[in-house]
């Protein structure tokens, strides 16, 4: 299990982002699933939401459905 920040969730999903390709290398080398809690996920679906609108925000929510990301 990794916690993880709203700032490394956008960024792996906003390929505009300047952290993004970091942050989709180091993915695979971290422990499953990463860890968020409601605020911070609340905080990078809004935020995702401006940059990317709906597909991005769904993006985001499959992370959550996948088993990748897991809410405390």
């Amino acid at each position: 299990m990794t916690l993880c920040d709203a700032g490394p969730l956008i960024a792996l999903l906003d390929v505009d982002d300047r952290k993004h390709s970091a942050c989709v290398a180091a993915l695979p080398t971290l422990s499953s699933p990463l860890l968020n809690t409601w605020p911070c996920l609340a905080e990078a679906m809004y935020l995702v939401g401006q940059y990317g609108g709906h597909p991005m925000q769904e993006a985001l929510w499959n992370l959550v459905e996948q088993g990748t990301l897991s809410l405390h």
